[in-house]
C-alpha cells in the first residue's frame, strides 16, 4: 500500500493511506506517534446518502437502475442479493439491469467523507413472462482435458447470464455471447432474462475434466517428442520399404559421399513398379524409402537435388523418405558444394530455351531466380551454350543476370508436354530427419523443393542453413506450379532467406508447429496461394518483418501462435490480400493491428484491420503423437498379399483370415502391419481393443467385389470393449494405408463404435491415408483426429471433439430427394478442420439438427472449389431450389453450409468458379458462389453479397469479401476471398 503524508494536525503531519476513513488514520496515528500535542482529527463531513432511478417499486418491464449520489468524487458500492454492501462489494458503474423481484442496497463512500448510510430499493414486477431456464450443453467428451460449453434459450430476444464458480448468477453476471472454453472442473449455472421477461429459474452443469495423456494442449513452435520408427529391426525387414544401408549400400558414417548413391537407388526402375506411373497395383501410393539413423553426407552437386523419376527420365510422384528418428537421421551438406551460381541469360517469352553466358555449376532442378524468370522456375535440360526451362520467361530478358539455387531434396509432379505441375504431385512424403546445410560456401542451398498434391507431408524436419548475408536460399522452397494440398508439421528453420516460400495459385498449404529462426528476409512469404499457420513461433529474424502476404490473390490465416521477433510490423499484407489472425502473440504491440501485442483477434484485408472476439472454437487441442511400439510388438499376416508392389494384382487372395490371425491378443499393446502391396478382404475387419496402431507401409487394401459385406458396413469396425487380461489401447493410430471398396457393399473405411458399458471410448488418429470411402463415427464413440487424408466424406455424430489437419475431400457430393452425402456431416460435434480442399459442386459442411446438442464446426484456410463439375463452369446464379441439388447446368452451383437453427459454422476461405473465357463470362461482380441453406428452410437462406453490405446476414463486421480475377490467363480459376463469416442462431 502506497502512503502519502497528510496534515490533520496543527503541529505534527502523520502518515496514512489514501481511502482510509477517520477512526483509522486515529489508530494509525496513535500506532506511530503523531508527535506531543496531538490533538483528534477534526470529524468529516458524511456521503450523501445514494438515489436510484428509477425508484423502487412495481412494474411492468425490466428496468435499467442507474445509481447517483450528491457528494463529489465518491465511489458507491451495492449488492443485489439482499446482503449490506461493505467496500469488498461490486463498485457502481453504470445501469443495472432488473427484469425480476430484486432489492438493491447501496451506499457511498470516499476519502474526505464518512461512509454514508445504506440505501435500499425494492423492485417488483407483473405481467411479465418468466424467461425459459437456458439449455446447458458441453461438448468434448469424457476424457477431454478441454471441453466446450454452449447455452441456448427459447426465450425470444432473452439474455442469458452465467457463472463459473457454481455461485447464483444475476443480471449483473457475465454474458453469454460465445461458447465457453473450460479446462478445469467446475460449475456452471445460467439464467435467462431481458427487458421483456421476469428472470428465468437457473440451470447447473457440472463440467469434470479428466486428465488424459492423448489429448496434449497445443504450444507454438516445432514439438520436442521422439517418434523413432524401428523399421531398421531386421525382424521387419519383410516390411516392402528399401533400407537404403542394407539394401542400397549408401553410406550412412558420414565418411564418404552419399548423395550419389541415394540419386542411384531412386532411379532404379524397380521402383516405379515396372514402369507403370499409373496402375491397379497401388493406386497414389508408393513404396517407403527407409534412412536408418546415420549421417548421409552430400558433397556432389551433379547429383543433387535428391529426386526421383521414371526410368525414362520423367518425373515421378510419390517420393516418400522415411528417417528412423529426426535428430537421428540427418543429411548432411558439406562445405562449398553448392555456392549461389551467377550468370546471365536471354530469352522471350513463350520460348522455354535461355541462352546463357556459360553453363559451369549449371544442374538440371536448379532454382532459377532473376528478372523476367517465372516463379518458381527450374532448368529442365543443358545445353552446351543454352537450358531449358519448365517455364519461359516472363518478359524479354537479355543478358539479364540470373541465380541459380540448388535443392538439395527435390519432390516431382507428372509433367505435360515436359513442364511440370504440381497438381499431380501425390503422395510425396519427407518425414523424420534432419537437413543440415549451415556448412560455409553453401548460400545457394535450398533444403527441400517441395510439391504436392491432395496427400503429402513434411513431417518431423529440422532444417539448418547459414544466416549470413550472402545466404539467398530457402528452407522449404514451394513456389513451383500449383502447389496443394498439403501438410508441413512439426518443422523447426533455422537461418536461410527465407524460411518457407510459397507461391503460384492453388490449392492451400496447412502448417502446424513450425519454429522459424534467424532468417534474413523472413519466416514466411505468400504470393498468391492460401497458407493455414497454427502454432507457429517465430524465435527472431535479421528483418523488419516476418510475415509477408505478396498479392491481392493470397491469404494467410494464423492461429495459436507466437511471435518473439521484435519490431512493431511484423505481419505484411501488401497489396490487399487477407490476413485473418486469432489468438496470437506478440512481444511488442503490431502497427497493423492497432498496437495490439497479445492475444490478437481480427482480420487485416489491405490496410484495414478489423478486430473481433476470437474464434467461436479455437483449437487448442493437438492430434495425439504416440510412440511406436517396439518391433517385438509389430505383427503382420502370415500370408494374404495379392500383389508385392513391384507387381500388379493376378487373382486376388481373400486375406480376411491371416488378417484377424495377426490381431489376436499377446499379452501387450500391438501393431498391425501390412508389408507393401495389395491386401484384399471379404468381411469386416474387427479392430480389438489391445491394437494401438496399423501401419500401412503405404499398401492398399481392399473389399472384394463378390463378399459378405453387409450394406452399409465398414472395412475396419473400431471397437471399445472389455479386453479382458489383454491391454487397453486408449488410443488407435491408423497411418499410411490406402483404402479402395470398389464394387462392394462396403459404406465406409472405418467406423467408430460406442463403447461397451463400463469401457472409455477410445480415440482414433487416422493419418496419411486415401479412402474412396468416409469415415463414420457413431454416436458415443470416442475423440477422431485426421491429418493428411484424401478422402470421401466424413460423419461425426456425438459429443466428442473432431479435429482435422489438412483434410482434401473431393468429388461432386450433394443433398438429393431426401438423401445426403456432404463433404462433412455434423451430427453434434465440436469441429475443427484446419486447412481443406473440396472439388466439384459439394454441400460441405451438413448439419440440420435443430435441438441440442447443437454443432459446432470451425473451418479455417479452407479452399472450396464448388463450381459445377463441367469443363466450361461459370459463376453461381444458385436460388433454393438449386442449394441442395445435384447441379445438371454451367450456371449453377451447390450450397456451402447446410445448417439447421442451432448449429454454428464459423469460416474463412477461398471460393474458386471457373468463368468461360470464350463466350466472355466472368465471375459476377455483384454475388460471390458461398451459399447457406437452413437445413432446406428456403424463406431463411442466404447467399453472400460482394460487396459487403447489410443484407448480407453471414459476412460479419462489414468484412469485405476480396475478388480473385476476374478473367482467366493460362488456365487458372477465378474466385473470392472471404476473410470471415459466422453462421449461428
Amino acid at each position: 500500500m502506497k502512503w502519502t503524508s497528510i496534515c490533520l494536525f496543527p503541529s505534527k503531519c502523520c502518515l496514512a493511506a489514501r481511502g482510509l476513513h477517520v477512526a483509522v488514520l486515529s489508530a494509525l496515528c496513535a500506532a506511530v506517534g503523531c508527535g506531543k500535542g496531538a490533538t483528534a482529527p477534526a470529524s468529516l463531513p458524511v456521503a450523501a446518502l445514494p438515489s436510484f432511478s428509477p425508484a423502487g417499486g412495481t412494474y411492468s418491464t425490466s428496468q435499467m437502475v442507474a445509481i447517483t449520489d450528491t457528494s463529489p468524487g465518491v465511489t458507491i458500492h451495492y449488492t443485489t442479493d439482499g446482503s449490506t454492501p461493505t467496500s469488498a462489494s461490486p463498485t457502481y458503474s453504470g445501469p443495472i439491469t432488473v427484469a425480476a423481484a430484486e432489492m438493491i442496497e447501496a451506499y457511498a463512500a470516499e476519502i474526505g467523507y464518512t461512509a454514508s448510510a445504506v440505501a435500499t430499493a425494492s423492485y417488483t414486477f407483473t405481467n411479465l413472462p418468466v424467461a425459459a431456464t437456458p439449455s446447458i450443453w458441453v461438448a468434448g467428451g469424457a476424457n477431454s482435458s478441454e471441453q466446450t460449453v454452449t447455452m441456448t434459450n427459447t426465450s425470444t430476444g432473452a439474455t442469458i447470464y452465467y457463472t463459473v464458480d457454481g455461485s447464483t448468477p444475476t443480471t449483473s453476471s457475465a454474458v453469454y455471447a460465445t461458447p465457453v472454453i473450460v479446462r478445469a472442473t467446475e460449475t456452471i449455472k445460467a439464467i435467462a432474462g431481458g427487458a421483456a421477461y421476469k428472470t428465468s429459474t437457473a440451470a447447473s452443469t457440472a463440467v469434470t475434466i479428466v486428465a488424459a495423456p492423448w489429448d496434449t494442449p497445443t504450444v507454438p513452435g516445432q514439438i520436442a517428442y521422439t517418434e523413432t520408427v524401428p523399421l531398421a529391426d531386421v525382424s521387419l525387414s519383410g516390411a516392402g520399404m528399401i533400407n537404403v544401408v542394407t539394401q542400397g549400400g549408401v553410406d550412412n558414417t558420414g565418411g564418404a559421399d552419399a548423395a550419389c548413391a541415394i540419386q542411384a537407388l531412386l532411379k532404379n526402375s524397380a521402383l516405379t513398379r515396372n514402369d507403370h506411373q499409373f496402375g491397379t497395383a497401388t493406386p497414389m501410393e508408393d513404396v517407403i524409402i527407409y534412412f536408418p539413423t546415420g549421417t548421409y553426407l552430400l558433397s556432389n552437386p551433379s547429383c543433387l537435388p535428391l529426386v526421383k523419376n521414371y526410368s525414362d527420365g520423367t518425373p515421378a510422384y510419390g517420393m516418400v523418405f522415411l528417417g528412423q528418428s529426426q535428430s537421428g537421421t540427418v543429411f548432411k551438406l558439406s562445405a562449398n558444394t553448392v555456392p549461389v551460381v551467377n550468370f546471365t541469360g536471354s530469352g522471350t517469352p513463350g520460348n522455354r530455351l535461355l541462352t546463357v553466358s556459360s553453363t559451369k555449376g549449371l544442374y538440371v532442378n536448379q532454382l532459377l531466380k532473376g528478372a523476367g524468370m517465372r516463379e518458381g522456375v527450374s532448368i529442365a535440360s543443358i545445353g552446351s551454350n543454352s537450358i531449358t526451362l519448365t517455364g519461359s520467361p516472363t518478359s524479354t530478358v537479355t543478358s539479364t543476370p540470373i541465380q541459380a539455387l540448388t535443392p538439395l531434396i527435390l519432390t516431382q509432379s507428372a509433367t505435360d508436354a515436359g513442364v511440370e505441375y504440381g497438381n499431380q504431385g501425390f503422395n510425396n512424403v519427407m518425414e523424420n530427419f534432419t537437413i543440415d546445410a549451415s556448412a560455409a560456401g553453401n548460400d545457394g542451398a535450398v533444403g527441400i523443393s517441395y510439391v504436392v498434391s491432395n496427400k503429402g507431408a513434411v513431417r518431423n524436419v529440422t532444417i539448418l542453413g547459414d544466416s549470413d548475408s550472402a545466404m539467398q536460399g530457402t528452407g522449404i522452397d514451394m513456389t513451383r506450379p500449383l502447389i496443394g494440398p498439403g501438410l508441413i508439421e512439426n518443422v523447426s528453420i533455422t537461418g536461410f532467406n527465407w524460411g518457407m516460400d510459397v507461391g503460384n495459385t492453388t490449392t492451400g498449404l496447412t502448417m502446424e508447429h513450425v519454429t522459424f529462426d534467424n532468417q534474413i528476409s523472413g519466416a514466411l512469404r505468400n504470393d498468391n496461394n492460401l497458407v493455414g499457420a497454427n502454432a507457429i513461433w517465430v524465435k527472431s529474424g535479421q528483418a523488419a518483418s516476418a510475415i509477408t502476404n505478396v498479392s491481392t490473390d493470397g491469404m494467410i490465416t494464423i492461429a495459436n501462435s507466437r511471435f518473439d521477433q521484435p519490431g512493431a510490423s511484423l505481419v505484411l499484407n501488401l497489396a490487399g490480400g487477407a490476413v485473418s489472425i486469432h489468438g496470437t502473440n506478440f512481444a511488442t504491440g503490431q502497427s497493423s493491428f492497432n498496437s495490439v501485442a497479445t492475444n490478437v483477434n481480427g482480420v487485416l484485408v489491405g490496410s484495414t484491420w478489423t478486430a473481433d472476439n476470437g474464434l467461436f472454437l479455437p483449437l487448442t487441442i493437438d492430434t495425439p503423437v504416440l510412440p511406436y511400439d517396439a518391433s517385438s510388438q509389430w505383427v503382420a499376416p502370415a500370408s494374404g498379399m495379392s500383389a508385392a508392389w513391384t507387381d500388379e494384382v493376378g487373382t486376388p487372395v481373400d486375406a480376411t483370415a491371416p488378417i484377424n490371425a495377426a490381431l489376436a491378443c499377446r499379452g501387450t499393446t500391438s501393431t498391425l502391419y501390412l508389408p507393401h502391396g495389395v491386401w484384399y478382404v471379404s468381411s469386416p475387419i474387427q479392430i480389438p481393443s489391445w491394437v494401438d496402431r496399423i501401419v500401412g507401409m503405404d499398401s492398399t487394401i481392399r473389399a472384394l467385389s463378390s463378399s459378405n459385406f453387409p450394406a452399409g458396413s465398414p472395412i475396419f469396425d473400431v471397437t471399445s470393449n472389455s479386453s479382458g487380461s489383454c491391454p487397453f489401447a486408449n488410443t488407435l493410430v491408423i497411418e499410411r494405408l490406402a483404402f479402395d471398396n470398389a464394387g462392394s457393399n462396403v459404406s465406409y473405411s472405418v467406423r467408430m463404435d460406442a463403447p461397451a458399458s463400463g469401457v472409455s471410448a477410445r480415440t482414433v488418429v487416422i493419418r496419411d491415408v486415401s479412402n474412396n470411402t468416409g469415415v463414420y463415427r457413431v454416436s458415443g464413440a470416442g475423440e477422431l483426429f485426421a491429418e493428411d487424408i484424401a478422402t470421401s466424406p466424413y460423419r461425426v455424430d456425438g459429443t466428442n471433439y473432431f479435429m482435422a489437419r489438412q483434410y482434401n475431400s473431393e468429388a461432386e457430393s450433394l443433398c438429393n430427394s431426401g438423401s445426403c452425402n456432404p463433404r462433412v456431416t455434423n451430427n453434434g460435434a465440436p469441429a475443427w478442420i484446419f486447412g481443406m480442399k473440396t472439388e466439384g459442386p459439394s454441400n460441405v459442411i451438413y448439419s440440420p439438427m435443430t435441438t441440442a446438442p447443437y454443432a459446432i464446426t470451425e473451418l479455417l484456410s479452407e479452399f472450396l472449389n464448388t463450381a459445377p463439375g463441367t469443363s466450361d463452369a461459370t459463376a453461381p446464379a444458385t436460388n433454393c431450389t438449386q442449394a441442395g441439388n445435384p447441379v445438371s447446368t454451367s450456371s449453377q452451383t451447390a450450397a456451402v453450409f447446410i445448417v439447421g437453427a442451432g448449429p454454428v459454422v464459423e469460416a474463412n476461405f477461398i471460393e474458386d468458379a471457373n468463368p468461360i473465357a470464350t463466350s466472355g463470362q466472368t465471375v459476377k461482380s455483384q454475388t460471390y458462389p458461398f451459399y447457406v441453406n437452413n437445413a432446406g428452410n428456403c424463406p431463411n437462406a442466404g447467399a453472400g453479397y460482394y460487396p459487403w453490405s447489410p443484407s448480407n446476414p453471414y459476412v460479419i463486421d462489414g468484412i469485405d469479401v476480396i475478388q480473385r480475377p476476374t478473367t482467366p490467363a493460362n488456365g487458372t480459376e477465378a474466385g473470392f476471398i472471404v476473410p470471415e463469416l459466422l453462421v449461428k442462431p
